[in-house]
């Protein structure tokens, strides 16, 4: 929604391109972060599972489960 509005804002001439870049920039970083948390997120979860001895089948198919691009990332039980 930033990104929009900066992008109207530019339209009228009440922000800079420079402004709006940096926003664009804002933006990609912010789901480089998320990307990030989400992957440290399952790595974690996955090797707190296979040490509390959950069988590594089930382990690996939560993770196939919250990989799925038709199932975004939930937190189930494997």
């Amino acid at each position: 929604l930033a990104v929009k509005a900066a992008s109207r804002a530019q339209d009228t001439g009440l922000v800079t391109a420079a402004e709006v870049r940096d926003w664009i920039a804002r933006q990609a970083g912010a789901r480089r972060d998320l990307i990030q948390a989400r992957y440290e997120y399952l790595n974690h979860r996955s090797q707190l599972l296979v040490v509390a001895g959950w069988p590594l089948s089930q382990v690996l198919n939560g993770l196939e489960s919250a990989l799925s691009v038709a199932n975004p990332l939930k937190d189930r039980q494997p």
